[in-house]
């Protein structure tokens, strides 16, 4: 239950319900550094078959115009039986176009895994390359200071894209560059359309902020 007594209880946002071939792409995560001037891809590879595979993982960069831009290094792997596993491959970048508020440029990249030369599953994923560090007291966003001029709870709990999209480009207007999901995670649209317009997101999990919920004494929390 919620401390407040208002909120809804049981589920509040969308359901989906996914199908997967034997061996598929489970998961994605694009890293990518300016400092370093490269791209990394963690790719989450599943075998739900009873056999021992060996397939081929190839991971293509397109830009805005769909165009093929960079490929990264094929990679052979092993993956048994009834496994998932994370495989890192990565490439020098050397000049990629910055994602910044300023300039929302996004990327897609393109994974495919084959399998006796047959593609047996493929995943797309949008990604704008960009980095953020602290330094002392500093935030930095590709190499700049970054000044946060943030909103608290944005994305909303149940809002449409639409309405999404509608209130963050109203947030652009009012000088806002950065915004908080309060105390849980948003819909998978608030993400999307945050990397659209160009708005720096500080992700929350479903951790309530009252000590009376938490279980203290388990050892599964902390």
């Amino acid at each position: 239950t919620f401390p407040f007594g208002s909120s809804p209880q049981g589920i509040w946002q969308d359901v989906y319900l996914k199908t997967y071939p034997d061996v598929c792409v489970s998961d994605i995560f694009v890293k990518t550094s300016v400092r370093e001037k490269n791209i990394k891809t963690m790719v989450n590879i599943k075998n739900t078959t009873k056999d021992t595979l060996k397939i081929n993982i190839m991971n293509e960069v397109y830009d805005e115009n769909k165009q093929k831009i960079l490929s990264l290094p094929l990679q052979t792997i092993s993956i048994s039986k009834s496994e998932e596993k994370t495989f890192e491959i990565g490439k020098e970048w050397i000049n990629p176009n910055l994602w910044s508020p300023d300039n929302p440029y996004l990327y897609c990249l393109k994974t495919i895994i084959t399998l006796d030369g047959k593609i047996i599953d493929e995943l797309n994923t949008r990604f704008g390359f960009r980095e953020f560090w602290i330094n002392g007291s500093d935030y930095y966003l590709n190499g700049n200071i970054f000044r946060l001029r943030g909103l608290d709870g944005i994305g909303g709990r149940a809002a449409t894209a639409d309405k999404v999209y509608e209130y963050y480009m109203e947030s652009k207007e009012s000088n806002v560059n950065s915004g908080r999901m309060h105390m849980h995670p948003s819909t998978d649209c608030s993400y999307e359309i945050a990397d659209e317009v160009g708005l720096v997101v500080k992700d929350e999990s479903a951790f309530y902020c009252f000590v009376n919920v938490y279980a203290l004494d388990d050892d599964r929390l902390w």
